[in-house]
């Protein structure tokens, strides 16, 4: 999971950047906790573009699809990704699939 900040809207919002599908993503609408279109679009990005996205600092590089660096949101990202686990395996359970296993570094 990587972490990015949507800045064309405010307030900002944190993007991330996972290499599994969001067990909700499948679903309609704007419900809270739902990826939204960004979200699924950006999914299929390459590792280096995502690297380059997390870390493009708002006051040395213009924002890249409006995305700029995900420290400005999440300087620690642990909560962020103890949140993703949390909803991930709560959508798992919602659907009655077999667990996965999520591995961060």
């Amino acid at each position: 999971m990587v972490t990015s900040t949507k800045v064309d809207i405010l307030p900002v919002d944190l993007m991330l950047f996972t290499n599994y599908k969001h067990p909700e993503a499948e679903k309609c609408g704007d419900s809270p906790g739902l990826p939204d279109p960004i979200y699924r679009r950006m999914s299929d990005l390459p590792a280096w573009q995502a690297a380059t996205l997390t870390c493009s600092a708002p006051f040395l590089f213009s924002p890249i699809y409006d995305l700029v660096d995900g420290g400005l949101l999440a300087n620690n990202p642990t909560m962020t990704m103890l949140a993703e686990v949390y909803h991930h395996s709560r959508g798992l359970k919602s659907k009655a699939r077999p667990k996965t296993k999520l591995s961060f570094y």
